[in-house]
């Protein structure tokens, strides 16, 4: 086997500008396609080259992935709510289910993570068994707002003052 060696000074053109020689991790001279490089694919050659910046090369990604991943957590569990709303429209504000009820929309998912309507109507049947007053079609009383005990004048409504007695009546006098 014959091997040929050369030295720094039999090569002029290989030395860098210091005077060092080149090595396989630092090219001898730059080219216009590296000096072209994304920061994204310089960013990978420092990634292999420490290991600390590709740590945080993966981080920064992980962080990305995990604030998309609730947003869009919050984004599902809106629309579930809404569906929620929607089937407990018995009620006359359909949110008194999660407010008055205790409820939340987690409570009203089924093994596959999809609203179960048999479980929204069972809820709202007991929550309008236990607040009547809740439903949309409540039964309002009709007649004064407040009982009168007595106190004061009353007319054929019950709500005070005489039908004889009017300002007109009043100034004419």
């Amino acid at each position: 086997m014959t091997t040929s060696t050369t030295t720094a000074d039999s090569n002029p053109a290989s030395t860098g500008q210091d005077g060092s020689e080149p090595n396989a991790d630092t090219p001898a001279t730059p080219n216009a396609s590296e000096a072209s490089e994304s920061p994204a694919e310089r960013s990978d050659d420092l990634a292999g080259k420490n290991g600390n910046a590709e740590a945080a090369r993966y981080r920064r990604q992980l962080r990305d992935t995990e604030a998309e991943r609730d947003a869009l957590t919050a984004k599902v569990e809106a629309y579930q709510r809404a569906e929620v709303e929607r089937l407990a429209g018995e009620l006359a504000m359909p949110g008194d289910l999660f407010t008055l009820g205790g409820l939340t929309v987690s409570d009203l998912l089924d093994e596959n993570g999809e609203v179960d309507p048999e479980t929204v109507a069972a809820e709202v049947a007991e929550l309008l068994e236990s607040r009547p007053g809740l439903s949309a079609n409540a039964r309002i009383p009709a007649g004064p707002m407040y009982r009168n005990f007595g106190q004061g004048a009353t007319t054929n409504n019950g709500r005070g003052g005489g039908a004889s007695h009017s300002w007109h009546d009043a100034l004419r006098r």
